[in-house]
């Protein structure tokens, strides 16, 4: 099925998002378009971009560090035949390893995990036995806890994993009953401190197919939140990084359709089931903005053909877009999107046999290429990829959302 939404960010970042008609009063601080350039030079503005991936890598480098990743680690350590197949409990360690891996992306997509399971049939209280080096249980009718050691050579259980969860009701999914959560906890606590936190809550349809879910980790100082909604008419996924109250990193997709995966499946025409699609992407106070007539892209792409299909594409989406990158510090244009194709001809050599000369003789092999990329355009006509973002994987988050909005079809 083709993908709606990340039609949107052609080759990876160029974000496209609605704009609200303003009012003579406020259309420059509403209108991303009407804005003026800033006063810094271009270099300026290049030093400041390679700055803010700077300050991002710097301050989410520690990550890693934070508490709760070396005690889950540990705990992953001491064997886990008791609730590996304990959905929650296998996200929470998949979280960890993405974090001390610094995976943004992979973080998300565990987050972000509906298959949760009917928690109550696993709860229980373990407790980790140093001497036996194995578990031991206690009954619970409330939760599934862990209690264990923060780390190898501690005499005493220090760490408690709790998970929890309140049921929303039995739905019958392909004609068996499943119990669905309507809200569930995590929590690792360390000698009595918080280390890490995750809540979710959640709706369903009548066949129990998600409308909503809100989703919120915290690690340390790191807080990532998460939502994804569909209301029948429109379907939305976004999320944002936090350390403290300082945002790193923030992502929102929409789309208005009447798009579901009949529809889909069965509709020749995608263009005629968007309405429009929408995006935003911020890094540090780096803003990606726009809009676009999405069901003009698609119509005009799906037709070419032939020769120079990357400079054409571009041309598209040139014709019915709107892009620029902002400055959230002082609301000041930094640069204008602009997107450029390109169009390439490979070719390679293989024998094949000739029976009329007898022996093998060369043939060429040719095929085309092409891509399209976002450029940012500066107020002196310089111009620049901003590949270095897609470099960071931002794409891959890009992805995740994506991911998100597709379970909600």
């Amino acid at each position: 099925m083709r993908k709606l939404l990340l039609i949107t960010f052609v080759s990876v970042v160029a974000c496209i998002s609605s704009c609200k008609k303003s009012s003579k009063n406020d259309e420059k601080s509403d209108n991303p378009f009407g804005l003026e350039y800033s006063n810094l030079t271009t270099e300026e503005h290049k030093k400041e971009i390679e700055q803010a991936g700077v300050e991002f890598v710097q301050e989410f480098n520690s990550l890693p560090d934070e508490k709760s990743i070396s005690v889950l680690n540990y705990f992953a350590s001491l064997g886990l035949s008791l609730n590996e197949e304990v959905a929650s409990v296998s996200s929470t360690l998949t979280i960890s390893k993405h974090a001390s891996e610094k995976n943004v992306a992979g973080i998300l997509a565990a987050v972000n995990n509906d298959d949760v399971g009917k928690l109550s049939d696993s709860y229980g209280i373990f407790e980790w036995s140093a001497n036996e080096s194995a578990w031991n249980e206690i009954p619970s009718t409330e939760k599934l806890e862990f209690r264990f050691p923060s780390e190898e050579g501690k005499a005493t259980n220090n760490a408690i994993l709790t998970f929890s969860y309140v049921k929303d009701k039995d739905y019958t999914i392909d004609g068996e009953k499943v119990e669905l959560p309507k809200s569930s906890t995590a929590t690792l606590k360390v000698d009595g401190k918080t280390e890490l936190t995750w809540t979710s809550s959640h709706e369903y349809k009548a066949d129990g197919t998600p409308t909503k879910t809100s989703t919120s980790v915290t690690i340390g100082a790191f807080i990532l939140a998460s939502n994804t909604n569909n209301d029948g008419n429109n379907v939305s996924s976004g999320f944002s990084l936090k350390k403290g109250s300082k945002q790193l990193l923030a992502a929102n997709l929409s789309g208005e359709s009447t798009a579901t995966v009949t529809n889909v499946n069965n509709e020749e025409d995608v263009e005629n089931l968007i309405k429009n699609a929408n995006a935003d992407f911020t890094v540090m106070n780096f803003k990606f903005i726009g809009q676009a007539n999405i069901k003009e892209i698609i119509k005009e792409i799906d037709v070419i053909s032939g020769d120079n299909a990357g400079q054409k594409e571009a041309a598209v989406w040139n014709k019915h877009s709107q892009l620029v990158a902002v400055n959230t510090k002082d609301n000041s244009l930094i640069a204008k999107v602009e997107f450029q194709g390109s169009d390439e001809r490979e070719c390679y050599k293989y024998p094949v046999w000739d029976p009329n000369q007898g022996k093998y003789v060369d043939q060429e092999n040719c095929w085309n290429y092409s891509s399209v990329d976002p450029l940012l355009v500066f107020k002196d006509g310089s111009k620049q990829s901003i590949d270095a973002f897609a470099e960071n994987g931002f794409n891959k988050i890009v992805d995740e959302l994506e991911s998100l909005i597709e379970k909600f079809d």
